[in-house]
């Protein structure tokens, strides 16, 4: 199970905060924000990330964290 997470794409830097905020909101629940396309120069696809999640409990929880975070333009849950 996935949690999809696309965030805002004020400017290109930005989206480097953006990340190291949202993990750091993750760390206490062992949850780990992954890029979707490492190594990518396309900003739109590098504001694409991932979180795994065990069940349907942690990913309700990983959007809990994600709602209360600056700079997510999209959250979704994926089986």
């Amino acid at each position: 199970m996935q949690v999809s997470v696309l965030l805002a794409l004020p400017n290109p830097r930005a989206i480097f905060g953006y990340e190291g905020a949202i993990s750091e909101a993750l760390r206490p629940t062992g949850l780990q924000l992954i890029t979707r396309h490492p190594g990518t120069q396309d900003v739109r696809l590098g504001s694409e990330y991932f979180i795994s999640v065990p069940d349907q409990a942690a990913a309700d929880e990983a959007v809990a964290i994600l709602r209360a975070q600056p700079g997510i333009e999209k959250i979704e849950i994926l089986n």
